[in-house]
């Protein structure tokens, strides 16, 4: 079996459409600033393209990808607070992410030269809890940690995987736009 590069068209949808979460009410929906910029179904595009090479179940992966100025945007939406969110989840979804953009996006390039434009980008709703945030990065202090990067992903930009890792409230998401420019 070969690797085929998959036709990405079906897969052109509104960043919005990426980030929706089917059991919230229309209210309870991340409110993003750049809710119609083009991005890849990146979850649609893992379902059509990996279920062959994995057991006939497709990769978990990150809900959008996204090309712009040499770099590649890999962008996770959790429409739940920082504490709620499974780490584990996270890392599997990001390092699968880059596996499903080797096999069906980039097939002729290696795994090594997808992991030199790879940014990715988690995206969480704000606590209910003013002071959750105040706390994780007291504590972060404390430990001597950098708490700017959540969920153990800390370990996939040291080793290469990603160039940059943001874990970012929609909020700041929202006032990243040198990404969609």
């Amino acid at each position: 079996m070969e690797y085929k590069k998959l036709s990405l068209e079906p897969y052109h949808v509104h960043l919005s459409e990426t980030a929706y979460t089917e059991d919230k009410d229309e209210k309870d929906q991340l409110r993003l600033v750049f809710k119609d910029e083009l991005v890849f179904n990146l979850d649609r595009i893992a379902d059509a393209s990996t279920k062959k090479w994995n057991n006939n179940n497709s990769l978990k992966s990150c809900d959008a990808f996204y090309e712009n100025n040499g770099n590649h945007y890999y962008i996770e939406f959790k429409n739940q607070p920082l504490n709620n969110v499974k780490p584990e989840e996270i890392r599997q979804k990001a390092f699968n992410s880059l596996l499903v953009t080797q096999i069906a996006i980039f097939p002729d390039s290696s795994f090594s030269e997808i992991t030199k434009r790879a940014v990715l980008i988690v995206v969480y709703r704000e606590s209910s809890i003013p002071s959750w945030e105040k706390i994780r990065n007291s504590i972060g202090v404390m430990a001597k940690k950098n708490t700017s990067i959540q969920f153990g992903l800390e370990k996939y930009k040291s080793h290469g995987f990603f160039q940059e890792i943001y874990t970012v409230t929609v909020e700041k998401f929202n006032e990243m736009s040198s990404i969609f420019q």
